[in-house]
């Protein structure tokens, strides 16, 4: 019976775990932003919202997780947390204002002190004990200051003379044709990476507008340039007379992990890579 009871629940979690690699998980994120602030609000469920959690900014700021009907965590402030809060900020507020009065009382006590004590210095006459000392005092300063300069040029000599001597190496390193090789196979795991985090879907909403009608004539000639690529949900309205900046973003995708690990394992093991992260730590030791 025992054993029944291990298989299946070994069954369910190697489901879980297929389920976890092969089932993508979908995300939605929501960007706007006005004249006075920016809010933000991130979703991501999987299967079919079996597993979900979302967040907010700014405050009343919160972060969510939920399988099916119950939270796992939750960090969403109660009424009586948001009145406490209130509260404290306006004790705070008081505080602040009573103590920025102490301080600038305490910083004009401060002043007329100094003032006092300038011109009773300027009325007196200072002794030739005094002025020998700050003298020596003085050219001790620039003598430790002198040295310290030397020292940071010798050692900042010894790095350039240090990265001089290993560039030839790493020039002949980088043209090595396995190295190329590697460099191919990097490129081709990471763009397959992206592509599947990638978005499938943007939409956007942005008016803009700098101090002078130029630099924004640049910005919009620029977007104008990138509208093929952006897409039709992408639309940017220019501001020539007011510098303003409003946007409303949406942006949705999804990820599969098992592409993300299969193309991160099969860079990882690959032998051209051994042989390069062998070879960088040999001049390493070399130079060491």
């Amino acid at each position: 019976m025992l054993g029944i009871i291990f298989l299946i629940l070994l069954g369910i979690l190697i489901v879980l775990l297929l389920a976890a690699a092969f089932y993508p998980v979908s995300y939605r994120i929501r960007v706007s932003r006005d004249e006075k602030e920016m809010s933000l609000c991130v979703n991501v469920w999987w299967l079919f919202g079996l597993l979900r959690a979302s967040c907010s900014y700014p405050e009343p700021g919160y972060i969510v997780v939920k399988a099916l009907f119950f939270r796992i965590f939750d960090t969403t402030p109660s009424d009586e947390e948001e009145r406490d809060k209130k509260k404290d900020k306006k004790r705070n507020g008081i505080k602040k204002t009573d103590k920025a009065q102490k301080i600038e009382k305490e910083k004009k006590r401060d002043k007329n002190a100094s003032k006092k004590q300038d011109a009773s210095a300027e009325t007196g006459a200072r002794p030739e004990a005094a002025q020998e000392e700050a003298a020596g005092a003085g050219e001790q300063g620039a003598l430790s200051k002198l040295k310290k300069i030397r020292y940071t040029i010798s050692g900042l000599c010894d790095k350039i003379k240090e990265i001089w001597e290993n560039i030839s190496y790493y020039m002949e390193l980088l043209q090595e044709e396995d190295t190329k090789l590697l460099f191919s196979h990097a490129l081709l795991r990471s763009g397959k990476i992206l592509k599947n985090i990638r978005p499938r879907r943007i939409k956007a909403r942005i008016l803009f507008g700098f101090d002078t009608p130029d630099a924004t004539g640049y910005v919009y000639g620029i977007y104008c340039m990138l509208a093929s690529y952006l897409g039709s949900g992408v639309s940017v309205v220019p501001d020539f007379e007011n510098k303003v900046f409003q946007a409303e973003v949406l942006i949705e995708g999804r990820v599969t992990l098992w592409v993300a690990l299969i193309n991160g394992l099969k860079l990882l093991f690959d032998k051209k890579l051994k042989k390069f992260m062998n070879k960088m730590r040999k001049e390493k030791k070399e130079v060491s």
